[in-house]
């Protein structure tokens, strides 16, 4: 059995919320809490400890950790993740050679021509069961 979190993620939980983390010194924080950043990180039970101490008497340290943990949990939300993975595509996009990109660069070439064709139709080329909804939607607009 494990003696701490084994991918963290309670960890950014907690920063998210606010919460300055002190952590035993393993594998699993070493991407997530800087020591003396935006939380400690100890050893011995003894550093635990003083550590414990050093943050009740010192509230300015504390409440300083805990706003730095809870930016530095910004960078693993899902929004900061999703902006990352659009950057990867934008740049994939930005700088496409189909003999790198490979299967991606097809995908992207088979959307990019549907929505051509698509934004090509007219009216006429709708299928008829669409072509009644184009008419419906036109009259009520006039």
């Amino acid at each position: 059995a494990s003696k701490s979190e084994t991918q963290g993620l309670t960890v950014i939980e907690a920063m998210a919320a606010g919460v300055a983390p002190i952590c035993i010194d393993d594998e699993s924080f070493k991407n997530t809490v800087i020591d003396g950043l935006n939380g400690r990180i100890f050893n011995t039970e003894d550093e635990y400890v003083e550590i414990i101490k050093e943050l009740i008497e010192n509230k300015k340290e504390l409440k300083r950790l805990r706003r730095q943990a809870r930016i530095n949990a910004e960078t693993h939300s899902s929004k900061y993740y999703a902006q990352n993975v659009l950057g990867v595509y934008n740049q994939a996009v930005a700088n496409k050679n189909h003999n790198n990109l490979g299967v991606v660069g097809k995908i992207y070439d088979k959307v990019m021509e549907e929505k051509d064709e698509i934004s090509s139709r007219k009216p006429k080329d709708v299928p008829k069961q669409r072509r009644s909804f184009v008419f419906h939607r036109k009259n009520k607009n006039k």
